[in-house]
């Protein structure tokens, strides 16, 4: 998983950084502004493990910047948006795979 993330890190890495950090300049419209980044990401149903990848990476990089920006109350709520994200996208999806989470490992 860590190789896809930075993969798709490198790839984008202008697109996600400016993105990142549009998200941690407003904490009363953090979770608007990320739902409509994450429907970008995901414009369709389809999932894919590399779109789930690529999502964690993404919370993953607005967390540090807000760390950054000494907004680290932000960060609890960004785990808290991918959880809930997770679990009402991918979890259907992830539970068809045949080994459920392990089926990234073979990824």
């Amino acid at each position: 998983m860590r190789k896809l993330a930075m993969s798709f890190e490198q790839e984008n890495t202008t697109t996600l950084a400016e993105m990142a950090m549009a998200l941690c300049m407003n904490n009363n419209t953090l979770y608007s502004d990320y739902q409509e980044i994450v429907r970008q990401l995901f414009p369709d149903d389809n999932i894919t493990w590399g779109r789930c990848v690529s999502l964690y990476s993404f919370t993953g990089l607005v967390a540090v910047n807000c760390m950054n920006k000494d907004k680290s109350d932000l960060v609890r709520e960004l785990t808290i948006f991918l959880g809930i994200y997770t679990r009402e996208r991918f979890d259907p999806w992830i539970r068809r795979q045949k080994n459920g989470w392990g089926e990234i490992l073979l990824h």
